[in-house]
């Protein structure tokens, strides 16, 4: 994979030619000015005009991992559909550069520095492609313990990857929804974390590996899951998420945090899955009531409210784009926060 230190840019401009540049190195100190601006654009070809090609401004974002739905620059992309020629045959003065620049909130500017924390992210394309090559013909079997599930097309097949400075790509099945399923276990421990605290939320669910199958009849020596990430611990994780309020407003509640996760991205919920698992859910109703047995739960929980809540969880809807930023979500906070 490649590695993620800076790398020199490499711009290829409209004549074939190549120029490589160290991100940086003549750029100074970033005054936001013309002067910082103009030497941006110098990074592309430059014509007699006193112009660049729409197109090598195009590539560079693409090539950098700059989708054309990413929600930071939606403004950009709207002004170059709507006021050029994408195909290259438009060209962009330095006024209009500045302009876009400025539309992107930095990001524009960065992609062409070669500043993201994967600077060479069109090799990691190349690669991720590659393995969904090799991937794509290898058989297997979908889940089935629910009926719903067993019904998915196995066919189906994608990869996205988000970074944690926004770089995306997605190849194959991308923008199939499916369900969350047990990728919903860390949402759910975050939701707890961020509204009681870690002290809190360890009185009723535990930490450490249980050593066991994800879905087996068992609690620690203090009577607890050992978990959040097996699902008695997910099952108690729903039951501290908001639970003065009805379980319609609890489901928005969740539902609109993943679509932040995603950063706008495509969430939704299958009813005909949320009533398949609830019809096949023995095994959850019985962990359930041996933690009620074991008193786990805080007080005042509906169980079974409790219950049907975590199968809406699971219920809810993503395709592989958007579970790409959730995922990144998360680990963009952890570089930001304090050692």
């Amino acid at each position: 994979m490649p590695a993620t230190k800076k790398a020199a840019l490499r711009v290829r401009h409209a004549d074939g030619a190549q120029q490589s540049q160290e991100p940086g190195a003549e750029l100074g100190e970033v005054d936001f000015g013309t002067g910082y601006y103009r030497k941006l654009f110098t990074y592309f070809g430059v014509g007699e005009d006193g112009r660049i090609a729409a197109s090598e401004l195009v590539a560079r974002l693409r090539e950098s991992g700059v989708s054309d739905t990413d929600p930071r620059v939606t403004e950009v992309w709207a002004a170059l559909r709507r006021g050029v020629d994408i195909d290259g045959r438009s060209r962009i003065d330095l006024d209009r550069f500045i302009g876009l620049c400025k539309l992107g909130g930095g990001v524009v500017a960065k992609s062409i520095r070669g500043d993201f924390v994967i600077p060479d992210f069109g090799t990691l394309q190349t690669e991720i492609s590659g393995i969904y090559e090799s991937l794509r013909r290898v058989g297997g079997h979908v889940a089935d313990y629910i009926p719903q599930l067993g019904r998915v097309d196995p066919e189906k097949f994608g990869i996205a990857l988000c970074t944690t400075d926004g770089q995306r790509f997605a190849v194959g099945d991308a923008d199939t929804l499916f369900c969350a399923q047990s990728v919903c276990k860390p949402v759910n421990y975050g939701l707890t974390l961020e509204e009681h605290g870690a002290d809190v939320v360890h009185r009723h669910v535990g930490r450490e590996p249980s050593g066991r199958g994800f879905n087996e009849l068992t609690l620690n020596s203090d009577g607890l899951p050992h978990n959040p990430m097996i699902n008695s611990g997910a099952i108690m994780s729903c039951s501290l998420i908001r639970p003065q309020q009805d379980t319609a407003d609890r489901f928005d509640y969740v539902a609109e945090t993943w679509r932040r996760l995603s950063g706008g991205g495509t969430v939704g919920f299958n009813n005909a899955v949320y009533l398949s698992e609830r019809r096949a859910a023995d095994r959850n109703f019985a962990l359930g009531y041996f933690m009620r047995e074991h008193g786990s739960f805080p007080g005042g929980t509906d169980l079974v409210e409790t219950l049907e809540f975590y199968f809406q969880r699971c219920s809810i809807e993503v395709d592989a784009r958007s579970l790409s930023a959730v995922a990144a979500s998360p680990a963009c906070t952890a570089l930001l926060a304090p050692a």
